[in-house]
C-alpha cells in the first residue's frame, strides 16, 4: 500500500465531529472530512428475520434498502448500491460495508443508552475505504412513520428506518448540523431524534454540496401574500425563485402538508379562510429550498357568499405536566355555529400529531407549542394554540424486554414527541428515565483518529 496514512473514524457519543459547517440561508448542513470516490458506495447487511412491522414491511433489510434508496434519489452525483446479504459480522478491515445488530462496536460494548454506531475507515486525505453500521441489539426496534412511539410499559420503541437514514448520512460524509455546527435546522441528521422520519431539504442539500462540486441550493420565492374575495382563482407564482449555479427543475406547492400543485405558475380556487402555501424548488443536483406565502380570502366585514359561519377552535388551556406522563389534548369544546366540525388537525411545528378531537401523547421535557385546526363541512377553518410545559419527572427506569424484532404496537398507544432544543445541545439535560428522549450525539476520541456516531436514549 502507498505511504498514505489510514485512519479509522468511529462516529461515538459526546462533544463534536471532525467537520465544518456550510451555512446558507435557512440551511446549515455539516460535512465531515471523508468522501467516497466516484460518488457511490455498496452497502451490505447481515440483519435477522422479523415479523411484519408497523409500516407494513416484513424485514429489517427492506427498511435499510428503502433508506439507501431515499438518499440515492437525491442526486445523480451519489448513490448507495444494495449489496444484499453480507453473511459476515462487524469487522472494519474486511472491505465489506456492513449493517448489522450487535452487542458491541469497535471492540467496545454498547452503553445502555446507545442505539447505533457508525465506524468509517479512510485514508488521511479523506478517501473513504469502509464503513460499518452497528445497531444495538438490546434496544427495542420497530419501523413506522411519525412521532416516536412508546409501548404499554412506557418504554420507547425506535423506528429502525429513520435511524438507518441518519447513520447512512454519516457514511456518505455528513455530521450533525445542530451539535457540530450549532445551527437550528430541520434535519434527519440532527443530534436529537424528532418526528422527522425522512430526509429534509437540509439533508438533501448536504449531499448535493458534498458530491456535486459544492453545489449551492436554489432560492425559493413564493411571491407576496395575497388577499381577495374568492370570486376568482388565485395565482400561485414561483417565478421569482432562482438558482445561481444551475437550473430549477421542479416547483412543488403544498397546503397543510399535502401537495396541491406542481409548476412555476398555477391557479387555485379558494373559499373564505386563511391559507398558508409552501413552495419547494429543487435544482438539477437535488438541492432544494422552500418559501411560504399566505392567502386571505374574505374579510371580517364581508360574510361569505353562501352564508356559512366559520367554526370556532378550542384547544383547551395551557398546562404543565411531568415527563413520562401522557398528556390528553382535548378539542371537543370546538364548535360550528351553523353546522358541525368535519375535521380536527393537531400539529406541532411541521409535525402532525393527530386528527381526532381528543388525542393522547407523551412529550419530552421542554416547552411545546401545539396548534389545533378545525374544519367545517363547507371547508372553512379556525385555529387555536396552547402551550404544554413538561417538567422533569421522578419516574424510575422501567424494565423492558428488548429482542431485535417485536410485534407491531397497538395503534392507540401515544407517541413520544421530543422537545425542540432551545440552544446548544450541551445545555439540554441528560434525562434519568431510561427509554425516553433519544439523542444522537458525537465525539472525537483523544487520538483524533477514531470517530463514532451514536443514537442515545
Amino acid at each position: 500500500m502507498s505511504s498514505r496514512r489510514i485512519v479509522i473514524v468511529i462516529l461515538l457519543s459526546v462533544a463534536f465531529v471532525v467537520g465544518h459547517c456550510v451555512t446558507i440561508p435557512a440551511h446549515a448542513f455539516c460535512p465531515l472530512t471523508s468522501r467516497w470516490p466516484g460518488g457511490q458506495v455498496t452497502m451490505s447487511q447481515n440483519l435477522p428475520a422479523t415479523d411484519q412491522l408497523i409500516n407494513g414491511t416484513t424485514s429489517w433489510a427492506q427498511n435499510a434498502e428503502s433508506a439507501m434508496q431515499e438518499w440515492s434519489d437525491v442526486s445523480s452525483a451519489f448513490r448507495f448500491i444494495n449489496g444484499g446479504s453480507s453473511g459476515v459480522g462487524e469487522n472494519n478491515r474486511d472491505d465489506v460495508n456492513n449493517m448489522l445488530f450487535g452487542d458491541s462496536a469497535g471492540g467496545d460494548p454498547f452503553e445502555e443508552d446507545v442505539l447505533a454506531l457508525t465506524l468509517t475507515r479512510s485514508l488521511s486525505d479523506g478517501t473513504a475505504l469502509e464503513s460499518d453500521i452497528v445497531f444495538n441489539r438490546s434496544a427495542k426496534w420497530n419501523a413506522y412513520d411519525g412521532p416516536i412511539r412508546i409501548d404499554a410499559s412506557g418504554a420507547p420503541v425506535f423506528d429502525f428506518r429513520r435511524v438507518v437514514l441518519h447513520e447512512l448520512g454519516h457514511v456518505l460524509g455528513l455530521g450533525h448540523p445542530d451539535e457540530s455546527c450549532d445551527e437550528s435546522v430541520d434535519s434527519v441528521m440532527n443530534a436529537q431524534t424528532t418526528s422527522t422520519d425522512g430526509l429534509t431539504a437540509d439533508d438533501r442539500n448536504g449531499l448535493s454540496f458534498v458530491y456535486a462540486g459544492g453545489n449551492q441550493p436554489p432560492v425559493a420565492d413564493a411571491g407576496p401574500d395575497q388577499q381577495g374575495d374568492g370570486t376568482q382563482p388565485f395565482v400561485l407564482n414561483g417565478g421569482r425563485s432562482r438558482d445561481t449555479d444551475g437550473v430549477i427543475v421542479s416547483y412543488d406547492w403544498e397546503l397543510g402538508g399535502e401537495l396541491i400543485a406542481r409548476g412555476r405558475v398555477s391557479e387555485i380556487p379558494l373559499r373564505r379562510g386563511t391559507y398558508e402555501f409552501r413552495l419547494t424548488v429543487t435544482d438539477e443536483d437535488g438541492a432544494s429550498s422552500f418559501d411560504t406565502m399566505t392567502i386571505f380570502v374574505g374579510s371580517e366585514f364581508t360574510p361569505p357568499s353562501d352564508g356559512n359561519e366559520r367554526p370556532v377552535a378550542d384547544a383547551g388551556g395551557d398546562r404543565t405536566t411531568r415527563s413520562g406522563t401522557a398528556v390528553l389534548l382535548d378539542g371537543s369544546a370546538s364548535f360550528d355555529p351553523d353546522g358541525v366540525i368535519d375535521r380536527f388537525l393537531w400539529t406541532m411545528g411541521n409535525a402532525v400529531l393527530g386528527r381526532e378531537a381528543e388525542i393522547r401523547l407523551s412529550l419530552s421535557e421542554g416547552r411545546h407549542l401545539i396548534t389545533l385546526v378545525v374544519f367545517d363541512s363547507a371547508g372553512d377553518t379556525d385555529s387555536d394554540s396552547i402551550v404544554v410545559n413538561v417538567e422533569p419527572g421522578a419516574t424510575e427506569p422501567s424494565d423492558v424486554e428488548n429482542p431485535p424484532a417485536d410485534d407491531p404496537l397497538p395503534g392507540e398507544e401515544p407517541p413520544v414527541v421530543p422537545a425542540i432544543p432551545c440552544g446548544p445541545l450541551g445545555a439540554i439535560p441528560v434525562l434519568a428515565v431510561f427509554g425516553f428522549y433519544p439523542f444522537l450525539k458525537t465525539r472525537l476520541a483523544s487520538d483524533g483518529a477514531r470517530r463514532r456516531c451514536s443514537l442515545h436514549v
